[in-house]
């Protein structure tokens, strides 16, 4: 499986059980966990492909490096000043 198959296989897995935690009323977390058991289960990362697994670690910290500025209020921002600089 190729590296953009199992990450579009990813980003998939996760977006449906995370609309399922979500109509669950649990914690998005928690559908991603799934998501990634599922993955593990059936294969969709083998331990042996650390390009892949590297890729995709540095995928998921600019996911969420971009979900905090998301949330960053510029007015805190400036509270913050010289520190978060």
């Amino acid at each position: 499986m190729s590296a953009f198959t199992t990450l579009g296989l990813a980003i998939a897995l996760a977006s449906i059980f995370g609309f399922f935690a979500r109509t669950l009323r649990q914690p998005l977390f928690i559908g991603y966990r799934f998501a990634g058991i599922v993955l593990a289960i059936f294969g969709g990362f083998s331990p042996t492909n650390n390009l892949l697994i590297d890729n995709m670690a540095k995928l998921g910290i600019t996911f969420l490096l971009f979900m905090v500025c998301l949330e960053m209020n510029l007015k805190d921002l400036s509270k913050i000043g010289r520190v978060a600089i």
